[in-house]
């Protein structure tokens, strides 16, 4: 997470959204009053206890909001970058376990296995890079408390947006802390699909109902409800995007029983298996 007085911004670092690639990008900007708390790449703290004590950089807004004062948040542009939930799980997972072997010694369908064993322990689905993301970006009114979401699939552009926002350079961004793996699509078979759409499905059907405040945002992010979980949507207005690509279907292929849906979302037609 970075507060900075100098270009008067707050990025919320949502995990496994090239983080640590926009945090180093940013950082060569910042003055020396600004504000940084991360625990990779070197650590840094911000200068309030409460938050500090969090030990990691992945703060919610609900936190942040109330221990800042009222002109900060109120003036700051506030940003973070958000990511496919599928795509990001499987990201997540891997990274978590990056040092046990999983990817480099087990089948893709005994990771599927793991992937599913892990989700039935809460304190698993506990852990901040797998909370959805709908949690840190939300305030406590369920309202998306930021001024700009950019997209992970658009990562640049979106980043070359905010500079010109903020007045600054345009920033090229490094590859950091990526976690190696196959298409995310691969490790899903039909009852992960669903373990991980129930995951998030409470955040995200809150977000399908929610607008940013005073329609300051420059996107907006959906799932489908919970009754339509045979069919989720990763979609934003510019694009809609389903959460596996036509030309990457999973390894199971279609021999889950879910049949191909097209659902009407952003004015766009599009289907999934």
């Amino acid at each position: 997470m970075i507060v900075s007085h100098a270009h008067r911004f707050i990025f919320f670092a949502v995990p496994k959204t090239a983080t640590q690639a926009v945090r180093q990008a940013l950082s060569a900007h910042l003055g020396p009053d600004d504000w940084q708390q991360h625990a990779l790449y070197g650590q840094a703290r911000l200068p309030i206890p409460a938050l500090a004590a969090k030990g990691h950089g992945h703060l919610s807004v609900r936190e942040v909001a109330s221990r800042l004062d009222p002109d900060t948040w109120n003036d700051y542009f506030k940003f973070a970058f958000v990511r496919n939930p599928f795509e990001r799980f499987v990201s997540a997972y891997l990274f978590l376990f990056r040092n046990s072997g999983v990817a480099q010694q087990r089948e893709l369908r005994e990771i599927t296995e793991g992937m599913k064993a892990a989700l039935n322990r809460p304190r698993f689905r506990q852990r901040v890079l797998i909370v959805p993301q709908s949690e840190l970006l939300t305030d406590a009114s369920g309202r998306v408390a930021l001024d700009h979401l950019g997209r992970h699939e658009r990562l640049q552009a979106d980043l070359d947006e905010i500079a010109q926002r903020l007045g600054l350079p345009p920033m090229a961004l490094a590859r950091r802390n990526a976690t190696q793996h196959a298409h995310y699509s691969h490790y899903y078979d039909g009852e992960l699909k669903e373990m991980v759409a129930a995951l998030y499905v409470h955040s995200t059907t809150a977000l399908s109902r929610v607008s940013c405040p005073a329609n300051k945002c420059d996107y907006s992010w959906r799932f489908r409800p919970p009754a339509a979980l045979l069919r989720l949507v990763w979609g934003l207005p510019h694009r809609v995007v389903a959460p596996f690509p036509a030309t990457e279907r999973p390894l199971h292929g279609n021999q889950n029983g879910l049949a191909p849906k097209t659902h009407l979302f952003a004015g766009q037609d599009t289907s999934a298996p």
